[in-house]
């Protein structure tokens, strides 16, 4: 009889050790699946900052352009503001002049030449 109690003592052990390491494997599995997805956001992230730093540095090149360009602007400007009336040609605007220019033929419009 004692070993009657015992095997079946025995038979609940195994199969409470069998659930226990069923739900620790089903647990772990999970733990898995999730590590393997924070992996891929952290992948995710670092090669989207990666891009990121690549996009600011584009834009800090261009913005040094444009701070060039805005500089021969300025000067041109500048230039512009600084011419004495002196050193504006003089344009014959008589009336035999206009005249002239209705009789000269029309200029060609740009990107037109070799179009038949």
């Amino acid at each position: 009889r004692l070993r009657v109690v015992n095997e079946a003592a025995m038979t609940e052990v195994e199969r409470w050790s069998k659930g226990a390491a069923a739900q620790l494997d089903a647990q772990l599995k999970e733990r898995r699946r999730n590590f393997g997805r924070r992996i891929e956001s952290v992948e995710r992230i670092q090669g989207a900052a990666g891009s990121l730093e690549e996009r600011l540095a584009e834009i800090a090149e261009q913005e040094g352009s444009i701070a060039g360009l805005h500089e021969q602007l300025s000067e041109q400007i500048a230039r512009l503001y600084t011419v004495e009336p002196d050193d504006v040609p003089d344009f014959d605007v008589s009336e035999d002049s206009l005249d002239a220019w209705d009789d000269a033929p029309a200029p060609a419009v740009f990107g037109t030449a070799g179009v038949h």
